[in-house]
C-alpha cells in the first residue's frame, strides 16, 4: 500500500506542472506505478501457490497416491491463474 500511496502522491505533483509535459509526466508515473503493483501482487500470490502446493504435498499425500495433490493443486492454480489476469 505504500507504493501505491507514494505513486499516486507522485503522480499528482508531477500532473500540477504547467502545459503538456506535466500531463505526460503524470501519465507515465501512473503506468509505471500500475505496472509495479500488478507484478508484485502477481508475484505475491505465486509464492502463495507455491506455499500451498507444498502443503497440499505433504497433507494429501495418502499412501504415495498423488492423484488427489494434482487435482487439488490444478483447481488452485486455476484460480489464482483467474485471479491473477483480472488484476485490472
Amino acid at each position: 500500500m505504500m507504493v501505491a500511496v507514494f505513486s499516486n502522491a507522485r503522480t499528482t505533483v508531477s500532473a500540477k506542472k504547467e502545459g503538456e509535459d506535466g500531463w505526460r509526466e503524470a501519465f507515465n508515473t501512473a503506468f509505471r506505478a500500475g505496472g509495479v503493483m500488478g507484478y508484485s501482487l502477481c508475484a505475491l500470490s505465486l509464492m502463495i501457490l507455491y506455499l500451498l502446493c507444498l502443503i497440499y504435498r505433504h497433507v494429501l499425500q495418502i499412501d504415495g497416491n498423488q492423484c488427489e495433490m494434482r487435482k487439488c493443486t490444478s483447481v488452485v492454480t486455476l484460480k489464482l491463474t483467474y485471479l491473477c489476469s483480472n488484476v485490472n
